[in-house]
């Protein structure tokens, strides 16, 4: 009796442990630094062959802009530049893109050495891509405007990709219908909202396919211009579509809202999001304020198989909800949309 007892003990005690050892490895998933001065850094991305990285500084405000801004990791403790809209352009008043920016998913095209074309939902006073050229050449990111392209009535997009090539074949994700203004209940249901569109200059706009999503959120395009990946936010999703449709669509069921995603070097997918339920998420403009509140997860994910391993629990009262993630280093860096910094941790962690 005495030893059954003691081994009942031992069961109990030894489940304590392991749940507090895994409360406590969460908790330990804490960033290294964190970069400041960046103003609610949606999304990031970094310039392909170059160290320079591209926040998109969202403002959640219908009357407030946002901006652009460039963070040279090479440059330790060097202020993050503004390079869109800019102190010239502010002070001057000739602002190409409408009176409002409030630019949300970015992506990018590299078309020689030190030359990109960024391109940048914008929900503005128009509901808009705008597209720039960006020049590297002089050790600093310039920026320039070349065009905007409408979006359709029915869009309000959140992510963007450009297929690689020759031809400017743009594919965004539309969340929700503007006009409809049941979305959040259904985002909380799960039920469709929105899907994938692609944009090319003789064909303007069309969808990808008949697949309607919850909450399309993040996009990315493989290196052949054959597969998308696409997160279903509010179903807690990563889709896997073909293009030619040549390999059946399927999908990675996760345990976190499916934000943006992003490459690695390694050709792997960095896809993060928010532990919350949907309702909560899209009406917050500001974080928890208790401790245990923010989570955010980061995964990687095999391309081919969507096998995913988990890399990051993060999120306290003082960062969370992290919106993307991308590998730059050593460290992957988080933005949040509701923070004004970027957290970073050390990507060699055992």
């Amino acid at each position: 009796m005495i030893e059954r007892y003691v081994a009942r003990f031992l069961l109990v005690n030894t489940i304590l442990l392991t749940l507090g050892l895994r409360q406590q490895l969460i908790a330990q998933d804490k960033p290294e630094r964190f970069l400041t001065g960046i103003e609610k850094p949606e999304d990031l991305l970094q310039l392909p062959g170059s160290h320079w990285v591209i926040a998109s500084c969202y403002s959640p405000s219908a009357t407030e802009s946002g901006k652009l801004m460039a963070i040279d990791p090479d440059a330790p403790g060097a202020a993050p530049q503004d390079v869109f809209p800019g102190l010239s352009i502010l002070k001057s008043g000739n602002n190409p893109v409408n009176k409002l920016f409030r630019p949300h998913g970015i992506n990018c095209l590299q078309t020689s050495v030190n030359q990109y074309r960024l391109f940048v939902i914008n929900h503005g006073s128009k509901e808009t891509i705008e597209i720039f050229d960006v020049d590297i050449s002089s050790g600093k990111v310039q920026v320039t405007w070349s065009k905007s392209i409408a979006l359709p009535a029915t869009v309000w997009a959140n992510g963007i990709v450009v297929a690689p090539g020759k031809t400017e074949a743009i594919f965004v994700t539309s969340m929700y219908d503007p006009s409809d203004k049941s979305f959040i209940d259904e985002f909380q249901k799960g039920e469709p909202t929105g899907q994938v569109w692609k944009w090319t200059s003789d064909q303007g706009w069309q969808t990808v396919n008949n697949k309607l999503l919850s909450g399309a959120n993040g996009i990315e395009i493989s290196a052949d211009g054959q597969s998308l990946y696409v997160s279903e936010w509010a179903n807690r999703r990563l889709w896997k579509f073909s293009l030619d449709d040549k390999i059946p669509e399927s999908y990675i069921q996760l345990d976190f809202l499916t934000d943006n995603l992003r490459w690695t070097e390694k050709g792997t997918l960095l896809v993060t999001g928010q532990k919350a339920d949907p309702a909560t998420v899209f009406a917050s403009h500001t974080l928890e304020r208790e401790a245990t509140g923010n989570q955010f997860s980061v995964v990687e994910i095999d391309p081919v198989t969507l096998a995913a391993n988990p890399l990051i629990v993060g999120g306290d009262q003082h960062f969370g909800w992290g919106t993307v993630a991308i590998a730059v280093g050593d460290e992957i860096w988080v933005g949040s949309v509701l923070t004004n910094k970027i957290a970073c941790y050390n990507r060699r962690k055992p």
